[in-house]
């Protein structure tokens, strides 16, 4: 296993936040540490915000590090703060052998320590291509936060890195959302812009400021506000006719992250090549 890169001490101490499990699909089936968790009230969602991670240590008011935990029988790595560096103004997210009581693997993952709601959910990042990986950027909640599994997914599996899905889950049932696209590039190559505009009334899809999916369907469109969340993992079992099988290689998996912002309705964009800007599409 290679050196992480700039991993320094101080770095290694922001990352280290409260325990706060982590989620996708088949989330209430996790294995959760039995810590003590920030209450949040569900009704009282974040305002806008624009995170670049220009400064040199990761917001603890903004972000929890998922640590300690594996979130379904078919994830294959554990969840670890030494799997999350900060070389500069980006995030990087790796899976690593380092093997735990779980699993053989470690993988990061961080989340929002606010809820959200309606508005427009942006990032810039820069995904895996080694097959069985998945790189998402995601809204949910659910049991464990005493909640109905509600999630909105972009998702780029390593398997397919010139493909990009796209998802919505409601009280628990995954209604797939748009097809899978193909947006014409590898998305483990350099970094792109993925966005969503979440409205009481529809769900659109961006890539690099271009709409390319949508959700009108009531029944499609989540309701609870649900966290924001950045993850890399490597599955296994019943993950490995979508993800493909997860081998390890001299090249370590990693995601890169320059870029994450949340805009409420009604607000100004903040970034020029937000969609929210007028020249943003």
């Amino acid at each position: 296993m290679r050196s992480p890169v700039l991993r320094a001490a101080s770095l290694a101490a922001a990352l280290v936040l409260p325990a706060l499990p982590a989620t996708a699909q088949d989330s209430e089936e996790r294995t959760a540490p039995e810590t003590a968790m920030p209450e949040t009230d569900m009704l009282e969602t974040g305002g806008s915000f624009l995170d670049t991670f220009e400064a040199e240590q990761l917001d603890r008011e903004r972000w929890y590090v998922a640590e300690g935990w594996v979130n379904t029988p078919d994830h294959d790595c554990t969840w670890s703060a030494t799997a999350l560096s900060k070389p500069g103004d980006r995030l990087i997210f790796e899976i690593e052998r380092e093997p735990t009581a779980e699993r053989d693997f470690v993988c990061a993952e961080v989340q929002s320590t606010e809820v959200y709601g309606h508005g427009t959910y942006e990032v810039r990042m820069r995904a895996s291509d080694a097959p069985g990986t998945l790189a998402a950027f995601f809204t949910y909640t659910g049991p464990y936060f005493g909640d109905p599994h509600d999630e909105i997914d972009i998702e780029l599996p390593g398997a397919r890195p010139e493909s990009v899905e796209l998802n919505t889950w409601v009280d628990g049932d995954d209604f797939g959302g748009p097809d899978e696209i193909t947006p014409g590039f590898d998305a483990s190559r350099d970094f792109h812009d993925y966005a969503f505009e979440w409205t009481p009334d529809a769900i659109r899809f961006f890539v690099d400021g271009e709409q390319v999916g949508e959700v009108t369907d009531p029944a499609q469109i989540p309701t609870s506000p649900g966290k924001i969340f950045l993850t890399l993992y490597s599955g296994r079992g019943a993950y490995e006719p979508w993800l493909g099988r997860f081998r390890e290689s001299e090249s370590v998996p990693t995601m890169a992250v320059e870029r994450v912002a949340y805009t409420a309705p009604g607000e100004p964009c903040q970034f020029p090549e937000s969609i929210v800007c007028e020249g943003g599409r």
